[in-house]
């Protein structure tokens, strides 16, 4: 009797699983995840491309302001603090060069900056928990000459 019974599962399943009504239900859905799948991507996609171009913008007009004013002064320290605010970047700030103990440069002396900042791109965001994302590294050099020339007195 339980023999039987197992056969006519069985052979239910079978039938059910060989019926192909309502497959076009399960593809078309199967196609609407994909695609929202995509569209998510192409949405996040372009914030580390803009967030690295802001980072490339600071460090080529730091190092411009730097190239004018031959030291790093307060107005170069507001000129930071106005593109952090601006664009929500808080990167960490390098310089190199032969810069004196008053953090000046003579006349054609080289240096660089170097800012280096991270990107989170939110891979999901479930309503139960925190965000699941990926921190993506970012960095920006510019390089300049200054263009100041300092008397001997005052270096």
């Amino acid at each position: 009797m339980y023999m039987s019974g197992v056969k006519v599962i069985g052979a239910k399943c079978l039938k059910l699983l060989k019926n192909d009504r309502g497959q076009g239900y399960i593809d078309m859905i199967f196609k609407i995840a994909i695609i929202m799948a995509l569209v998510m991507s192409f949405v996040a996609l372009p914030a580390p491309f803009i967030k690295k171009q802001n980072l490339d913008h600071m460090a080529v007009s730091i190092a411009r302001a730097l190239e004018t004013t031959g030291e790093i002064n307060s107005d170069i320290v507001e000129l930071i603090e106005e593109y952090e605010e601006l664009t929500g970047l808080k990167p960490r700030i390098e310089w190199e060069g032969n810069f004196n103990a008053s953090r000046r440069l003579q006349i054609r002396e080289r240096f660089s900056v170097t800012l280096t900042d991270t990107v989170a791109i939110k891979v999901m965001k479930p309503s139960f928990a925190s965000p699941v994302s990926i921190e993506i590294p970012i960095s920006s050099t510019a390089k300049g000459v200054s263009e100041v020339y300092w008397k001997p007195g005052q270096i």
